[in-house]
């Protein structure tokens, strides 16, 4: 017992040395333009017409100038005109209907009564067509449907039915959206409904001169258009006023004692509207200036960053697909020990960080306008969350394992307060790491750069746990993954043999905003490791002789006597 209290009194003076990095801005952009850290004047948007979103599956209007939020992400919209006449209305005779008829009866996607129509098959093969006099450029057409009676085939078309698509997977609980990305001429959209007495709902019908689709824009009797919240002139678009805090990251005119070069990472989050194939022209994507050549920027098939005077060296975008997430850094001042660095690095969701291979020259300043912006030149619809302006670069991994044949035991590596892509990298062969818990929300928990055994640790990563290299091999041990299903998915181009381990569960943290990573009642890491013989966990708490905890910490419960004596610790009974 003296000795169970002598570790408890030390563990109570320990001090975590504070890591010297610090965010100055945070725009979560999940509900609202408001920065977290409260470094940037209030956000402006300026779009000149009412532009529509999809939030919970239902569609809501915004007025003019109010930006749009769908399930936490802030959308944009390249300009857009809907070429299809009476979008929501097939009862008029726009709508050539054979052997059906069209009624606009029905709640649409905006949940409105007599919004949407209701398209009834009075024999088989019964189509619904309008054309629409256009040049011959890349069209797409897109509609929302839901299927009201029967079950047969229900199709679309864009040119007059010389294709038929069939629209598989309709439900008749929710609208599904269809589209068909044509290059023609005076095309010809509408329905085939294949079995006599069938019948479907339609909503927002739309046909636009490009190679993907935007959100509804309604029309009746005349094509309507849509301007975009991303602007290209100084006074337009999504926008936020520099104050000395960013300036001071992003140029090197800081005040008197201020490092001299200004150096940071920018990280966002992207959902792409449209596929890595439909870009053609660049735009900007998060700036400091009037012009998309900046911060945070894509091309044909790259992602870059330009500081006013030199480019970093692109990275390769991957071959994306509408609805693909991918976030994007840029670091620039001593990235990895090399001064002067201007880099970029992109993760897709459930991947692994990339970086470009040959870092461009930084010249000490970004090139500023007066604002941040967003958007820059959109051409292609996407939404955006998550940016994060740090005042240093951030390193790879805040452990790395290079050594051979070590073993790292008994740790807790969080990377919460940023400075970190991944928690931990193995680059040296035949290392072992063990009750370990690893937190990293801005990469992977552990990259397996060379093989290695993993036993009764934690491992949560944002989207994805692990990632191991190709030709390695991860041995693992009664583990904890929250965001994998399985052994076998998504863990990378290696081999990842496992025995015990416990997936997609919650470990129950007793307070992750609080970075308080002790286990509660009734985690799945509670009783379910594997003894490996370890005499104490990370707060110096003696292990069961039995079964122990996933993770550094054991489950103990508090008691009344370290509380008698002015302590609060843990004494060492299981909680279970």
């Amino acid at each position: 017992m003296k000795k169970l209290f002598l570790t408890l009194l030390i563990c109570l003076f320990c001090v975590t040395p504070a890591w010297s990095i610090t965010k100055i801005v945070d725009l979560s952009l999940a509900t609202d333009l408001a920065d977290d850290e409260g470094t940037l004047a209030a956000g402006a948007i300026v779009r000149s017409t009412t532009a529509t979103y999809i939030h919970g599956g239902v569609l809501y209007t915004a007025a003019i100038n109010v930006a749009r939020f769908e399930d936490g992400w802030l959308r944009f919209d390249p300009a857009a005109t809907n070429q299809c006449l009476y979008s929501r209305d097939l009862s008029n005779a726009a709508w050539v209907k054979t052997n059906c008829t069209g009624a606009q009866t029905q709640i649409g996607l905006d949940l409105a009564a007599n919004s949407a129509s209701l398209l009834t098959a009075t024999a088989a093969n019964a189509t619904a067509l309008q054309t629409i006099v256009l040049v011959s450029t890349a069209k797409t057409f897109s509609v929302y449907i839901k299927r009201s009676v029967g079950t047969g085939s229900i199709y679309i078309t864009d040119d007059n039915g010389g294709n038929y698509t069939e629209c598989t997977g309709l439900s008749s609980a929710a609208f599904t959206k269809y589209k068909i990305t044509r290059t023609q001429a005076d095309p010809v959209i509408g329905f085939k409904i294949a079995i006599d007495g069938d019948a479907i709902i339609i909503d927002c019908n739309q046909l636009e001169e490009t190679s993907f689709s935007t959100r509804p824009i309604h029309t009746t009797n005349a094509s309507a258009a849509r301007t975009t919240e991303a602007g290209s002139a100084a006074d337009n678009g999504f926008s936020w006023t520099h104050v000395q805090a960013t300036k001071n990251v992003l140029d090197d005119a800081e005040p008197v004692g201020s490092p001299t070069d200004s150096q940071g990472t920018l990280l966002f989050d992207v959902k792409w509207g449209c596929d890595e194939s439909d870009i053609a022209a660049s735009g900007g994507l998060v700036g400091v200036q009037n012009s998309p050549y900046s911060t945070a920027y894509f091309s044909t098939v790259q992602f870059s960053a330009h500081d006013g005077t030199n480019p970093a060296s692109d990275i390769a975008s991957p071959a994306f697909s509408a609805g693909d997430i991918i976030t994007y850094a840029t670091r620039w001042g001593d990235v990895d020990g090399n001064a002067n660095d201007l880099s970029v690095g992109l993760r897709e969701a459930e991947g692994a960080w990339g970086f470009d291979a040959t870092p461009g020259d930084y010249d000490g300043a970004f090139t500023l306008g007066t604002k941040i912006r967003l958007g820059y030149d959109c051409l292609y619809p996407f939404h955006i969350r998550n940016i994060e302006l740090w005042d240093e670069p951030f390193a790879k991994a805040r452990q790395v394992i290079a050594g051979v044949g070590g073993t790292l035991s008994y740790d807790l590596i969080d990377t919460t307060d940023g400075g970190y892509f991944d928690g931990v990298q193995v680059t040296g062969a035949t290392n072992t790491i063990e009750n370990c818990t690893i937190y990293a929300p801005y990469g992977n928990a552990l990259n397996a750069d060379e093989s290695c055994t993993v036993t009764n640790c934690i491992l949560e990563g944002k989207d994805k746990d692990i990632d191991i290299a190709a030709a390695k091999t991860v041995t693992a041990k009664n583990n904890l993954l929250p965001n994998h299903a399985n052994a076998t998915t998504n863990i990378g181009a290696g081999t990842y043999t496992d025995a015990n381990s416990v997936y997609a569960q919650s470990p129950l943290f007793r307070n992750v905003a609080g970075q308080d990573f002790h286990l509660q009642a009734g985690s799945p890491c509670v009783g379910t490791g594997y003894n490996t013989g370890a005499d104490t966990d990370l707060d110096g708490m003696p292990t069961p002789r039995g079964v122990m905890d996933i993770g550094c910490y054991e489950l103990f419960k508090n008691t009344s006597m370290y509380m008698g004596m002015g302590l609060k610790g843990y004494c060492p009974f299981r909680e279970d």
